[in-house]
């Protein structure tokens, strides 16, 4: 009898032990994901000053590219928004908020190249990601996107308006 008790504790321990084991490894997996993420980060933003090296130099570009301005921004960004996911995981609304918060940076960068280079009609959106990552300036490839939607379909004024709404929307 004695024999058969000292085996079915062994055998709860055990059970225990995975299951301990279990809730810590995605624990562990999330610190890593945020480790990792922040490490990004940080070489990102150290890119964006020039103190990357060559490897910065062609990150910064691409980032200045894509974004303009908010490339200073976007590490910072993307390691909060990791941080809130991986937070509040499973939780429909942190997917919201976090959605909502690029799509205000999209706008933000659309606003910035509206208001540092005039609209010119058939620009090519090509040229957005080139100039903004020569000059390091205005809205970048998103924000020429957005603008060739926008003014040709409503002006520039229009644009602004509707972009200065999105903001608000965005930021509710």
């Amino acid at each position: 009898g004695s024999i058969m008790a000292a085996k079915s504790t062994r055998r709860k321990k055990n059970t225990k032990e995975e299951a301990k084991r279990a809730q810590e490894s995605p624990a562990l997996q999330q610190e890593i994901i945020i480790l990792c993420v922040l490490a990004a980060s940080i070489l990102m933003l150290i890119s964006n000053f020039g103190l990357g090296g060559l490897a910065g130099e062609v990150c910064s570009a691409i980032l200045f590219g894509i974004f303009g301005w908010m490339a200073y921004l976007i590490p910072i960004v993307i390691f909060g928004a990791a941080a809130f996911l991986i937070s509040n995981r499973g939780n429909a609304h942190a997917y919201i908020k976090i959605a909502a918060l690029f799509v205000l940076l999209i706008i933000v960068c659309a606003l910035l190249e509206l208001a540092m280079n005039p609209y010119t009609p058939g620009t090519g959106l090509m040229t957005y990601y080139k100039q903004a990552s020569i000059h390091k300036n205005a809205g970048g490839f998103l924000g020429g996107c957005l603008i060739t939607l926008l003014c040709p379909v409503i002006g520039v004024v229009g644009s602004y308006l509707v972009l200065i709404e999105l903001v608000i929307i965005s930021i509710i």
